[in-house]
């Protein structure tokens, strides 16, 4: 079954963050979801204090980048 980026969003408020990232990616990558691309591009830019661990702007801007390309 695939996961989608709301039960991504879900795993990250109950404090899953590793998980909610690992469905985040799979949503992002195999389905394309602009809005799970956004959220990564969040997360890797470290906009929350709490996020300051995963902060990688290389990361960051390749998640932004395709967000930005995704023609959904």
């Amino acid at each position: 079954a695939f996961a989608d980026s709301t039960e991504a969003e879900r795993s990250y408020v109950a404090g899953r963050k590793d998980e909610a990232i690992r469905l985040f990616r799979r949503a992002a990558w195999q389905q394309n979801d602009f809005f799970a691309q956004v959220r990564l591009g969040e997360i890797y830019s470290a906009k929350r204090a709490d996020d300051k661990g995963y902060e990688d702007r290389v990361e960051a801007f390749v998640w932004y980048f395709m967000a930005a390309r995704n023609p959904s």
